[in-house]
């Protein structure tokens, strides 16, 4: 089962919640997913200055102040993840993926 709140969702007599609870959580899982991939660029970008990943990923973009080669990066990197994988797979790594960062975070705290 890939998403059990729309299936709980769909369950329900009011067909007008169905509708809004869904676009809920589509407009929640992009906002997630925009905000962790810009987050993520930003440490590529501190790392480079840090010389831990190559200096390329500290360039900043002339106009728009961003470090562009990191968003493009992985913007590439998560579309072709996001393509071709199963759902549930993609939903495993991501579960692990976090479980990962908070296990980092603790350890360095």
């Amino acid at each position: 089962m890939a998403a059990p709140v729309a299936v709980a969702i769909d369950r329900t007599p009011y067909p007008w919640l169905r509708l809004v609870a869904k676009l809920g959580i589509i407009a929640g899982f992009t906002s997630v997913i925009l905000v962790m991939l810009l987050g993520q660029s930003r440490v590529f970008y501190s790392m480079s200055r840090d010389g831990l990943v190559p200096k390329i990923f500290s360039d900043i973009h002339a106009r728009f102040r961003t470090p562009w080669r990191s968003n493009m990066l992985f913007a590439v990197f998560v579309s072709v993840l996001a393509a071709f994988l199963p759902l549930q797979v993609v939903g495993h790594i991501t579960s692990i993926g976090t479980l990962f960062a908070f296990v980092i975070v603790c350890g360095g705290v």
